[in-house]
């Protein structure tokens, strides 16, 4: 559905709204998206996210008043949403169902995996680290692991 309020400018509108998507087994992906009430049928909508038929969360809108005098659609508040998945199949069947009311919409959903940490530059850091502190307990030329330092 067209409508300039929207994030996009476009969204999807509807009571279930389902993807399939290619993902890797064990990954972890980062999901987020906008919603909004359709509130001609309720002041806020209850979305359950789906994962392969489970319901993986519960998100909820903040509750508006509806205006008959105004546009539904011109009145959407929309919300930005943000989870993390772990995949569990080369599919998964990702799907937003709304469990209060009769629709609501949705818009700019992305799902990303999430970047694996770089351990590198901590174990770098703690190389040298160990570098230094060999050469400021040594600093004397005795290497004796047990030697007394007096100055």
């Amino acid at each position: 559905m067209n409508n300039p309020n929207a994030p996009t400018g476009r969204f999807g509108l509807g009571g279930d709204i389902s993807q399939s998507l290619s993902t890797q087994a064990g990954v972890v992906y980062s999901l987020t998206f906008d919603a909004a009430a359709d509130l001609f049928f309720g002041s806020y909508a209850n979305i359950n996210l789906d994962l392969n038929g489970i319901v993986s969360k519960t998100f909820s809108t903040t509750p508006h008043t509806y205006n008959a005098q105004i546009n539904r659609y011109d009145q959407m508040q929309w919300q930005s949403f943000s989870t993390e998945f772990t995949a569990t199949s080369t599919t998964t069947l990702l799907e937003f169902d709304d469990v209060n009311t009769y629709d609501f919409g949705l818009d700019l959903v992305s799902v990303v995996p999430v970047p694996e940490p770089d351990i590198m530059p901590l174990s770098l850091f703690f190389l040298i680290l160990t570098l230094i502190w060999r050469r400021w307990r040594h600093k004397d030329g005795n290497t004796s692991p047990n030697a007394l330092h007096i100055t």
